[in-house]
Formats: C-alpha cells, sequence, structure tokens
C-alpha cells in the first residue's frame, strides 16, 4: 500500500478511535427509581410477635450500582433488652418481597427470569436476609443499614453488581410472617418511579429521604394498650442442651407453670438463611397447652413430619425455643426465648 493510501486510511480510523475513547470516558446514566405504599392497622396491636401488622415498605433502586434499599415500618414498637431475652418484645417474623418489571397484565414481580425475590428476617435484635435473581442459584446478602433502624423501623440493603441494568420498575408479592404462629399480613404492590438520573458507580445515600421509611404511620389514637399487671404469673423452665432423639421420636417436653389460668405456645425455629441453605424448614416443632392455675404441665412441641432426614444436620445448629404464655383472661404475653443445643 503507498504511504498516501497509508495517511487516508490512519486519517479516518482517528475519528473512530476518538468516539470509542468518548464512549469509554463518559459516564453511563442510569435512573433511580423510587416508590412506597401505606398500609392501614389490620391486626390486634401485640408486644410478642404473635402478629405482624406492616404499616409501610418503601423501595429504592439504583439501576446503574445495582442497589436496593427496602425500609419497612411496623404499627408495633420494638422492645425489650437484646441483653435479657425474656424482655424481647414487639414484632418478630418474616419479610417477603419481589420486584420486577411491569408487562401487559400487570406487575406479578418474582415469577418471571431475571426477578428479584428477597425473603429478610426482623426482630428487636436482629434483621437479615437473602435475595434470588429468578433463574439464578446464587444467593445475594440482604444486610440490615444501623444508622436507620427505629423503634418500628428497619432499613434493608442489597448491593450487588449482578442487578445493574435490570430496570425493575414494580413491586409485588409482599406478604410479612409471624415468627411465633404464622400469621401473614399481605401488602398490595406498588410501581417504581424514576426519581433522578445517577451516574454509574456514584454512591447513593441513606439519608435521601426518598429512602428514609416514612413517618405518619404511627397507631390511631385509642389503640389498645395492654397492662403490665396483665402478665401472667409463669415459669418456664428450658434446658441450654435438649434431646434430637427425643424430640423426633415423641417431641420435647417443657416445664410451664401458671399461678393463674393460662395458654402456653412453643415454637423450635432456626433462621430462616440457615434453613435454606440446608434445605429444611425454619420452623421444626410447635405445641400449645392449655394450664389451670395454681400447677404445671408439660408443655410438648412436636416435630413436622420428614424432620428425621435432617438429623445429621441438626446437630451442628442451635434452634431457638420461643414460648409465649398468655392469660386465659386476655392481655400481654410474656415471652421467653432461649438459644438451645441439640445432643444425641
Amino acid at each position: 500500500m503507498s504511504s498516501k493510501g497509508r495517511q487516508r486510511r490512519g486519517a479516518l480510523a482517528a475519528p473512530c478511535i476518538v468516539v470509542l475513547c468518548l464512549g469509554i470516558v463518559a459516564p453511563a446514566q442510569a435512573a433511580l427509581s423510587t416508590g412506597s405504599v401505606l398500609d392501614p392497622r389490620d391486626k390486634v396491636a401485640n408486644r410478642t410477635g404473635s402478629q405482624v401488622d406492616v404499616a409501610g415498605l418503601r423501595v429504592a433502586y439504583d439501576d446503574a450500582r445495582g442497589s436496593v434499599r427496602i425500609a419497612l415500618a411496623m404499627h408495633d414498637r420494638w422492645v425489650g433488652s437484646v441483653a435479657d431475652p425474656s424482655t424481647l418484645g414487639g414484632p418478630e417474623g418474616s419479610l417477603e418481597i419481589s420486584l420486577g418489571r411491569r408487562d401487559p397484565s400487570g406487575c406479578s414481580a418474582g415469577e418471571r427470569q431475571g426477578d428479584l425475590s428477597v425473603e429478610a428476617i426482623f426482630s428487636a435484635d436482629q434483621a437479615a436476609g437473602t435475595a434470588t435473581v429468578v433463574g439464578q442459584s446464587r444467593e445475594i446478602e440482604a444486610r440490615e443499614e444501623q444508622a436507620t433502624r427505629g423503634p418500628r423501623e428497619v432499613t434493608y440493603l442489597i448491593d450487588d453488581p449482578a442487578l445493574a441494568g435490570r430496570g425493575f420498575d414494580c413491586v409485588d408479592e409482599i406478604a410479612a410472617e409471624a415468627g411465633l404462629d404464622g400469621e401473614r399480613d399481605t401488602v398490595p404492590g406498588f410501581a417504581l418511579a424514576v426519581a433522578a438520573a445517577v451516574a454509574a458507580g456514584s454512591p447513593t445515600s441513606p439519608t435521601t429521604p426518598a429512602l428514609a421509611p416514612e413517618p405518619s404511620i404511627a397507631s390511631p389514637p385509642g389503640a389498645a394498650r395492654h397492662a403490665v399487671s396483665a402478665l401472667p404469673a409463669s415459669r418456664v423452665s428450658i434446658r441450654a442442651s435438649q434431646s434430637l432423639r427425643r424430640l423426633l421420636r415423641s417431641g420435647l417436653r417443657l416445664p410451664v407453670s401458671c399461678t393463674t389460668p393460662c395458654h402456653a405456645r412453643a415454637t423450635l425455629d432456626i433462621d430462616r438463611r440457615l434453613a435454606r441453605r440446608l434445605g429444611m424448614p425454619s420452623r421444626l416443632a410447635r405445641g400449645s397447652a392449655a394450664l389451670v392455675g395454681d400447677g404445671g404441665v408439660g408443655l410438648k412441641m412436636t416435630v413436622r413430619g420428614g424432620a428425621a432426614r435432617w438429623q445429621r444436620a441438626l446437630l451442628h445448629v442451635r434452634p431457638r425455643i420461643t414460648v409465649a404464655v398468655m392469660a386465659t383472661a386476655g392481655g400481654e404475653a410474656s415471652v421467653i426465648r432461649r438459644r438451645v443445643r441439640l445432643v444425641r
């Protein structure tokens, strides 16, 4: 090729190189989408965790960074001291939520390839979870943002490059389930609207008003309040080590006594995230008993069917026993939670 031809070819290639370079240097623009829903009180106020009542939910999705913030607000406060598990109370359970894209038939997030399904736990002393992209087996951590926790509110952050560019624009399949007896509170889905344009890799402040849980969710005037005097005088004995063989064969018995007529309920649970990893249910056993007062009873927890096949795995976990005792006449329940070890 002649020198004149090489010069002409180089002149044509130069603008292409400049365009490519500009395309690489220029920051990619994407959307920060937010949305929220408020849910009126539809459960009886309680401190025991036997029911959960969602007050509102706010979601923010950073399409460029691949981050999702989920702010959950409850009608009932978290109360008690982590140092003394017997005082813990308030909402306790799990949250399910899905993000996806709308189509002509609606949202239906969580059902299509690429949707994001989230499962998280919440209580007075713990909030964490996992997220899974539909069609993928890898789990993504949903961690708590400690700076945003309030007496009734908690925020989860899911931050992963796999979530970038998915264009989530709606939220659906929202449900909170009580950890004590499985009562569910379902919440209607909502759309995510573009709030701002953000550059790829730019940080999203957790204090942005669009991401913070909204106020105005206080309990209405005249909401039920239980007096401390309504707590039943009871005693529950939970040993630190429990027999796994007895649990699988005939169930566990917990000595419970009351000075007045009462009703006691007990559950044996492992963390939901651990249960998913082991392929077993998070609730292993449950039971209840009625006491006439001035006496005791062996509250029996029976294991759910099929648990025997997880016998080896159960020796390496520390499940939690939760016992709620409530006076037959009504009022507030006394709740005790203890971590135990299952031994042969």
